[in-house]
């Protein structure tokens, strides 16, 4: 089978899992109340009323899950939603197969009851242990006929390993630790593994991060990324970074993780990072300072559109004409238009977000920049003014 059709059937399996989420959402249709888990999925093994059935599945995320038996009822029917899954079948079976088996595996998602944390973890464990090393999504071989019905067990099975994970996560569940590192393990940074690194950093263990950086250590090419780890890691980066001993190569992917931890609250560490003397670390801080900076920041904001690197100035402009505007920017951004590094850039901000005060600076850019980018720009910049 080739990669082309393994990307399709994880592409197809994907967008209906997302589709199925949603539709678990639609209101009940009826009055009648399912205590428990396990009732509802006696119902759904023997009604033959459709009508009923379709309200089960609707309705599902809000029925609860009361003990250890139920929750282990879950778990089996979701499993079984992949082990009987058809070989082959037409479209509308396949696409309802996977959206009733997701609706089932997707129940699992919101079992974060400290109470359940032993069972979710043993749950991840066993996951793991049924999982091929170096798993990304789990894809089965197949042959000609029968790519749908495979596809069908594929989705289902991520359906119901994505939801233990972030069960893990959201629970912040302590004892789910060495379940996702094993499955970490196996599924390296694969699929399975991003999500398990990123329900670690959930977690918040100040031990994980240690571990982590070991394992990034000793393999410096795992893409595995640090979105999603508490506050204070950008911190433990840059001490790692700057430990004795290490490699560049670990170095580097150590130091990418910047742009990932960083939060708004770590804006004053990184401006300390801007011209580093280690570059991937300094270019980690501006994309993390670009992403978290927001119209709230202006003096803040003010002071990097005076720093000498023109890079810096540049990606600063991008942010605030983008996520961080704000009026109070004009003065700014006309003044780096005709003092700045990069006055093109300058020029189309002031276009986009049509800068009537910006019109007398944009003609005399037309006319006496000396760039052609910039009179470019700046005669684009008239236009969209003049439009609006």
């Amino acid at each position: 089978m080739t990669m082309l059709r393994f990307t399709l059937i994880a592409l197809t399996v994907t967008g209906l899992f997302a589709r199925s989420s949603t539709a678990q959402q639609a209101p009940a249709s009826s009055s009648t109340t399912y205590h428990s888990i396990r009732e509802a999925l006696n119902v759904l093994h023997t009604t033959k009323d459709d009508t009923e059935k379709a309200r089960i599945y609707r309705n599902f995320q809000k029925i609860p899950v009361t003990d250890h038996d139920d929750l282990m009822a879950l778990y089996n029917e979701a499993r079984s939603r992949q082990d009987s899954a058809p070989f082959i079948t037409s479209e509308k079976n396949f696409n309802d197969y996977v959206s009733q088996g997701q609706t089932i595996a997707a129940r699992l998602r919101d079992v974060t009851d400290p109470a359940f944390h032993e069972d979710i973890a043993t749950l991840i464990s066993k996951e793991a242990d049924d999982l091929p090393s170096g798993a990304s999504i789990p894809m089965i071989p197949v042959g000609a006929g029968i790519a749908i019905g495979a596809g069908a067990k594929s989705a289902v099975r991520l359906a119901r390993i994505h939801a233990l994970i972030d069960a893990a996560a959201a629970g912040k569940n302590e004892k789910a630790r060495d379940a996702l590192w094993k499955m970490i393990g196996t599924a390296q940074d694969g699929y399975f593994g991003q999500l398990a690194i990123r329900a670690i950093g959930n977690i918040g263990d100040p031990a994980d991060i240690s571990r982590f950086f070991g394992m990034l250590e000793s393999n410096p090419n795992l893409r595995l990324s640090f979105d999603g780890f508490p506050p204070g890691t950008v911190q433990r980066i840059v001490e790692e970074v700057r430990k004795p001993g290490i490699s560049k190569e670990a170095r580097t992917s150590i130091a990418d993780g910047v742009s990932e931890a960083a939060t708004h609250e770590d804006l004053p560490l990184l401006v300390t990072l801007l011209h580093d003397s280690n570059r991937v670390l300094s270019t980690s801080a501006l994309v993390a300072i670009s992403n978290h900076i927001s119209y709230a920041d202006i003096e803040f904001i003010r002071k990097l559109l005076r720093d000498p690197s023109t890079e810096v100035q540049m990606r600063i402009m991008h942010a605030i004409i983008g996520h961080a505007w704000d009026e109070r920017f004009v003065p700014l951004l006309i003044d780096a238009l005709k003092n700045g590094p990069v006055p093109n850039v300058a020029a189309r901000g002031l276009g986009q977000h049509h800068v009537k005060a910006a019109i007398p600076a944009l003609e005399e850019a037309v006319a006496k920049d000396p760039s052609p980018i910039t009179r470019g720009e700046a005669k684009q910049a008239l236009w969209e003014i003049n439009q609006k």
